[in-house]
């Protein structure tokens, strides 16, 4: 591998990511620490692992492979010239992430879900997306996973008054337990340094309504990954993420106030009656134009069951992230 990584290393410009990868081959955390500092010697690169390092952590006997997801800036929302765009993706702004993270590769399996639930799904088709998750039983389920390495818990009270770190009186880039990432978080990490509606061609990332026999779910991780080595970022199944329903919450600037640029989450309203969580992705039943990254979150109801992925972060913080399947929110398909 360190063959390898000397190779990219040649080049005017080397790849992280593909740095990143090579050392997420290596055959022991002793050959890749080696490779790591080898490389962040020659590039300078300062933070812990380089992008789509991989790490597999094990609960209950089961795995649950994560990749490095760095600190960073993007742009996130559609380009004007994006004919898909629908008009709350627009305008197209620079955002930072502060913090690098973990994030799972795949979404989580009804095998990796029922290790930590006790539920029982159809003991056919583990590696299928985990199945009628809602937000608040994804919340319950990030705890544990925190509770499980002794972190705290990052989302607070009981059933449906359940509400994340960072709502209201907590800061949830605090957070040092396991948590949904927020919007920014999941566009930056979809994105993976792309800036187009997808990563690759949809038809080879995605599952979606045109490839997808009888629409229905499919086990994870059978399309190709970005470039930070996650699956099925888009299509398969709509990803809960922390954030709740915003009202022009990127268009700020548009009434003379500062649009929010750093780690920006919406997560104020979860005591609302009518609350509704944010969703992400498109799913197996979508038309393209739902399963591009830029796609701007649906608002759905928090007690409606969905489909789950699990996401998880960081040096700092860890994320678990759902979603739900054959979603048509607010009239998009």
């Amino acid at each position: 591998m360190l063959a390898e990584i000397r190779k990219i290393l040649c080049s005017d410009q080397p790849d992280l990511a593909a740095i990143g990868r090579a050392i997420a081959a290596c055959s022991s955390e002793e050959q890749a620490q080696i490779c790591r500092d080898y490389a962040r010697h020659h590039t300078k690169y300062t933070q812990s692992y380089f992008p789509a390092e991989r790490r597999v952590f094990s609960f209950g006997g089961v795995a649950f492979p994560m990749r490095w997801i760095p600190a960073g800036s993007f742009w996130m929302g559609a380009s004007e010239d994006d004919d898909f765009a629908y008009l709350d993706e627009h305008p197209r702004h620079e955002v930072t992430i502060t913090r690098g993270f973990w994030m799972m590769e795949t979404p989580v399996t009804r095998a990796q879900y029922k290790t930590l639930t006790n539920k029982n799904p159809p003991k056919i088709g583990q590696s299928m997306p985990a199945a009628n998750i809602g937000w608040y039983e994804a919340a319950a389920f990030a705890n544990k996973l925190s509770a499980l390495e002794g972190l705290p818990a990052s989302f607070v009270g009981r059933g449906r008054k359940r509400t994340g770190v960072g709502n209201k009186e907590s800061d949830y880039a605090k957070s040092k337990g396991w948590r949904l990432p927020t919007e920014a978080e999941w566009e930056f990490s979809c994105r993976a340094g792309t800036t187009t509606p997808h990563y690759g061609k949809l038809s080879e990332i995605a599952w979606y309504g045109e490839n997808s026999s009888g629409l229905s779910r499919h086990p994870v991780g059978e399309k190709e990954a970005n470039a930070w080595g996650l699956h099925d970022m888009l299509g398969n199944v709509w990803e809960w993420v922390y954030d709740f329903q915003r009202d022009a919450y990127y268009h700020r600037n548009d009434h003379g106030a500062k649009r929010p640029t750093v780690d920006p989450c919406v997560n104020e309203d979860a005591d609302h009656e009518y609350e509704r969580a944010l969703v992400r992705g498109g799913s197996c039943d979508c038309t393209p134009r739902s399963v591009r990254q830029d796609l701007y979150a649906h608002p759905c109801a928090t007690h409606l069951r969905k489909t789950s992925r699990v996401r998880i972060g960081a040096e700092a913080a860890v994320f678990a992230l759902f979603g739900r399947s054959r979603a048509k929110a607010e009239g998009r398909g």
